[in-house]
């Protein structure tokens, strides 16, 4: 548990959130995803790009939990991780 705790703000509207959301988008989505994704699909098709979309929008999801987990216990995901003891490996 943290060891203190304050009254959560009001949560902002989904039209303030777009802007920031797309540029972190971009930022989470590294040179990786740019440059895997079309060598996958020139090799194999365009039958392979529904893993490319099941990857960004999983990987989307988990970088905004882990960020709203940040900002509301005001502690890194991993420290959160390590508390839970040895479900998690030792370098979290």
């Amino acid at each position: 548990m943290p060891r203190f705790s304050t009254e959560l703000p009001e949560p902002i509207t989904l039209k303030q959130s777009i802007g920031p959301s797309f540029i972190l988008l971009g930022l989470a989505l590294g040179s990786g995803e740019l440059i895997m994704w079309p060598y996958l699909v020139s090799q194999y098709g365009l039958g392979i790009i529904w893993g490319g979309l099941i990857g960004i929008t999983f990987q989307y999801f988990l970088n905004t939990e882990i960020m709203r987990y940040t900002l509301a216990w005001g502690e890194s995901v991993f420290v959160g991780w390590r508390r839970w003891g040895k479900l998690i490996p030792a370098w979290f």
